[in-house]
């Protein structure tokens, strides 16, 4: 495996990062991931200074300059990162004027003047996923955050892949520019798909999607226990002795056993009590069931730590392994074309095995970047979310089942379609043939399906050395749980997002979070890759699990980092800086059992909101969630858009919790007159809004704009395309239910 030390591209200038935030961290982690060189860019009262923050030398002299165009100059920049929500450091949101390098900038909801304040917990209300977040357990109902830093490390992500595409493919004074609100929404698109296709509004105060589907006690810990499938539940059943009361009518089926949880869930207890942690993951192992450990953040941590068998951050976010022989790019290569930002992976060709949500919501960026993708599948093996119940698309009736489906259309927009049956030995060796000729392969099989399809890393290599190979999986592809089944609500429990403190009820009802977050980790890696190619030749074998981003999420920017002394540390795997916290970052309820979130930056502000509210201060001891509670006896009588103006209007960062009708109504359509705002848009081709890509290049948006593919729309174009293949070739292939 590479380490984060390693790096075969041609020496660059450094990254110049500015505004003290945590995605502003999380973005010179990555960068450091893949060996990049990173400064930090502070503001002085005379111009601006330079710094070796994230390295050996972070305690060394500052360099000052008179602006932050002549620190660019100076330092040769590849490309400069500004955080506009470090009001501190950089209060105005203007853009360094004459500057010698591309920049991407980022700001919660805009630079503009009217633009909201915003921090993690008002861009997770204005997304719809802080409506999706909250405990079963909880007789509040209170809308919660996974994690205080949830809406940076996402959109930190989206900010990193920019900064390698602006470094290598753009010009000096191209603007990315980046909202952490449309960043974070592309989160809770596959639960506005419920909306726009089925009328559904799914909220965490809803019944579980799938029953059972709870936290529950072992002898020993707790464990999430999940059961997706009539046949999961079933294999439940018989491991438990098939007793009696699984008979019963009101238990037929998963909504009946979600109607009646309160008569299905003592005696799934008592059973589970009396069986330790290690014995029911076994019976999950063995009988393919998608439990997961229910584990605060700091058993992730070590978890990871012994998994990745590494202390060091770093590693923990993907590995890189560099493929045994190099391959010199081939004329008209993505490493022998102009520099073009507007679409800096057009040439690259992806082959898509994947299924779901994290890896194909990967391939999707890349997608967005003007690669052509193309989703490989079968009527054997199609991608899971073909199959979902519900989210079909009236308007089509005229399409099979399987082209209908909302969340499958989400998440493979821009791409083509290509069946191959890989169940057959010529389906295998056809997609060896196919890889002969991509640039990217990437999927999410379980570890060890791979070889057994014949699509090990060396089989790969060896039709293509050149080939890059991105792999997902739930958890490290060595480790002792490596077999379980990753499923996204499952891991969220796995990774450490659902605990709340000792004695608190676990969050148990949001969206599956380490999935997009994997997911951005993967494409960032897939492009360093690219990259390192256009150099070397060589390939790379790129592994990313659910797992690694979310401890390394935890480690990196928890309030107890770096680890106390004598915990193994690298030097440059530090922070940059102290990142800090608000005063007061909390749910006010209002009227009609709706919420809104406020943000406090200083006790000032916090004083400011209770006199709002008519209210006294804090009192000496008073924690935050009890202030809240305190003054939620007064938001309560107010209607929360009210609330919302009148907070806003005395300068504090204020946000209604919006559900996911309020968020597609208030979030306004990108259009052709508005390229530059709108978190949905109707891909070409369409008939409902999905969501738009978050990037936008001097004021026009990075979009591929196209509906995701009809399954085999594409199988005759790609065959004869990559393989040259004759149309009577390729119907002899369909016949035989080879390419079907």
């Amino acid at each position: 495996m590479s380490t984060a030390h390693d790096s075969d591209l041609e020496r660059a200038g450094p990254f110049l990062l500015a505004g003290r935030t945590a995605a502003t961290e999380w973005v010179s982690l990555l960068l450091r991931r893949a060996g990049r060189e990173v400064r930090l860019l502070e503001p002085r009262a005379e111009g601006v200074a330079v710094r070796a923050a994230w390295s050996e030398d972070a305690e060394g002299d500052a360099e000052s300059f008179p602006s932050v165009a002549a620190a660019a100059a100076a330092h040769d920049t590849s490309a400069l990162f500004i955080d506009y929500d470090d009001r501190e450091g950089w209060p105005d949101g203007v853009v360094p004027e004459e500057l010698p390098c591309p920049a991407v900038v980022i700001s919660a909801f805009g630079r503009g003047p009217d633009a909201p304040r915003g921090g993690t917990l008002t861009v997770s209300a204005a997304s719809g996923v802080l409506h999706l977040t909250g405990a079963s357990g909880d007789p509040e109902g209170r809308p919660l955050l996974l994690h205080d830093r949830q809406t940076e490390t996402i959109a930190g992500s989206y900010a990193a892949i920019a900064l390698l595409l602006a470094a290598s493919r753009s010009r000096p004074g191209h603007l990315i520019e980046l909202t952490k609100h449309e960043c974070f929404s592309i989160c809770s698109a596959g639960e506005v798909v419920k909306w726009t296709y089925a009328g559904l509004s799914p909220t965490r105060l809803g019944s579980a999607l799938f029953q059972p589907m709870e936290v529950m006690s072992a002898s020993d810990g707790d464990l999430f226990v999940l059961c997706t499938s009539e046949e999961q539940w079933q294999r439940l059943m018989r491991e438990m002795g098939d007793p009696e009361w699984a008979s019963w009518e009101i238990f037929a089926h998963r909504g009946l056993r979600g109607e009646n949880w309160d008569v299905l869930e003592p005696r799934l207890a008592e059973w589970m009590a009396t069986r330790s942690c290690d014995e029911l993951m076994d019976l999950a192992l063995r009988e393919r069931l998608p439990f997961a450990f229910a584990l605060a953040p700091r058993g992730v941590e070590e978890l990871e730590e012994e998994m990745s068998g590494s202390a060091d951050v770093r590693d923990w976010l993907y590995r890189s392994t560099p493929s045994p022989q190099s391959a010199p790019p081939a004329p008209g290569s993505p490493g022998a074309r102009a520099a073009d930002l507007a679409r800096p992976l057009e040439g690259v060709t992806v082959l898509d095995l994947s299924t779901v949500w994290a890896t194909p919501l990967s391939t999707a960026q890349l997608a967005h970047f003007g690669a052509r993708v193309i989703k490989v599948e079968s009527q054997y093996r199609l991608d899971h979310t073909r199959s979902r119940i519900g989210e079909l698309s009236l308007p089509d009736a005229h399409l099979p089942e399987w082209d209908r489906k909302g969340s499958f259309r989400e998440t493979n927009q821009g791409k083509e379609s290509a069946t191959v049956n890989l169940g057959t030995a010529e389906g295998q060796r056809l997609l060896l043939d196919l890889a002969g000729q991509a640039d990217v392969i990437v999927s999410n099989f379980t570890p060890g399906v791979a070889e057994r399809l014949g699509l090990s890393a060396e089989a790969l290599w060896e039709a293509n050395p050149g080939l890059i190979i991105g792999r997902l999986s739930a958890y490290h592809p060595d480790s002792h749980l490596s077999r379980l089944v990753g499923f996204g609500y499952a891991m969220l429990l796995a990774c450490g997002f659902g605990y709340q403190g000792e004695g608190e009820p676990w969050i148990d009802r949001s969206i599956a979070y380490p999935d997009p977050q994997a997911g951005f980790v993967l494409a960032f890696a897939m492009v360093d890759a690219l990259q390192r190619r256009e150099r070397s030749g060589r390939g790379a074998l790129i592994e990313v699990d659910l797992f690694g981003p979310s401890a390394a999420m935890h480690r990196y920017l928890g309030r107890s980092y770096p680890p106390s002394e004598g915990a193994p540390r690298p030097l440059d795997a530090a922070r940059g800086f102290e990142l800090a916290a608000p005063a007061f970052s909390e749910c006010l309820p209002c009227r009609h059992e709706e919420w809104v979130a406020v943000v406090c930056e200083s006790g000032e502000e916090v004083a400011r909101l209770a006199s709002v509210l008519g209210a006294d201060g804090p009192a000496a001891g008073e924690s935050p969630r009890e202030l809240a509670r305190r003054l939620g006896q007064v938001s309560v009588q107010r209607e929360a858009q009210q609330l919302e103006a009148l907070l806003r209007d005395r300068g504090l960062a204020a946000q209604r919790v919006l559900d996911l009708r309020q968020l597609v109504r208030e979030a306004g359509l990108t259009s052709a007159a508005h390229a530059s705002s709108g978190l949905f848009r109707v891909p070409e081709g369409e008939r409902h809004i999905h969501a738009a890509s978050p990037w936008v290049l001097d004021g026009e948006r990075y979009d591929s704009n196209r509906r995701a593919p009809r399954l085999g729309e594409h199988t005759p174009a790609v065959l004869a395309d990559l393989l040259g293949l004759a149309p009577d070739a390729i119907a002899d292939l369909e016949t035989r239910k080879v390419a079907w």
